[in-house]
């Protein structure tokens, strides 16, 4: 099964990192559907043996609005053969993007993107609030550079959006720009687990999992503010 067919496409950035030409091309890459566990700054397959699939360089599920930059990477492996022809699996980390909280002087809270830090991924996007009475939802949006003297980028017009997540209480049900479900979260448990229930591109999964560490790190401030203002 393919995943439906999308708005966005794959942007060129900046120069690859020098191993690049040992990849394979990511853009034909269909991830399955898995569930995701984050332990610490490594996220993971359920499986308690499986290798790392992704990284931060900070725990995302106990950050603050003080905080500004975290950096998220995906976990590469490559299996070659040994000079004994037998199979040896390479791991490396791959810098994908910067998750960003921009503070703002007239809300707490701010706005929390995506900065694109290499030239294969679907860009820079941002978490945009669709309701001002349901903590917590948000539209994964485009994120544009400006023409103005702020020089900040700004979300797309046109109502066009990647991703969609809307809270029920104890559950975060993610669907596509067309409406159909691709993962599920519990929020109110222990340990935090991403369900993702339907086949996406290389770089669709890469937006999806990195949005949700800043869909945690979102909770997490908002919960350490609470906890300030009792």
């Amino acid at each position: 099964m393919n995943p439906e067919p999308d708005a966005f496409s794959v942007q060129i950035h900046d120069e690859p990192p020098p191993y690049e030409s040992d990849e394979v091309n990511i853009s034909d890459e269909i991830v399955q559907p898995v569930t995701l566990v984050l332990a610490g700054q490594s996220i993971h397959a359920e499986s308690s043996e499986s290798a790392p699939l992704y990284e931060v360089n900070r725990g995302v599920s106990s950050l603050s609005y003080v905080d500004t930059t975290v950096e998220f990477s995906r976990i590469e492996h490559n299996v070659r053969t040994g000079p004994d022809e037998t199979p040896l699996i390479k791991q490396r980390s791959r810098h994908l993007y910067n998750l960003v909280h921009v503070k703002e002087a007239w809300k707490a809270a701010g706005l929390f993107r995506l900065q694109s830090v290499s030239r294969r991924t679907m860009g820079n996007f941002g978490l945009k609030s669709t309701s001002r009475l349901r903590e917590g939802d948000f539209k994964v949006v485009r994120m544009i550079s400006t023409k103005d003297d702020s020089n900040e980028p700004s979300f797309e017009d046109g109502g066009r959006y990647l991703f969609e997540v809307k809270r029920n209480g104890s559950r975060c049900q993610w669907t596509n720009s067309y409406g159909s479900p691709i993962a599920i979260e519990d929020v109110n448990v222990s340990q935090h687990v991403l369900v993702i229930t339907a086949p996406l591109s290389r770089e669709q999964a890469d937006v999806l999992v990195a949005t949700w560490c800043l869909r945690l790190w979102y909770d997490s401030a908002q919960n350490n503010l609470k906890e300030e203002r009792r």
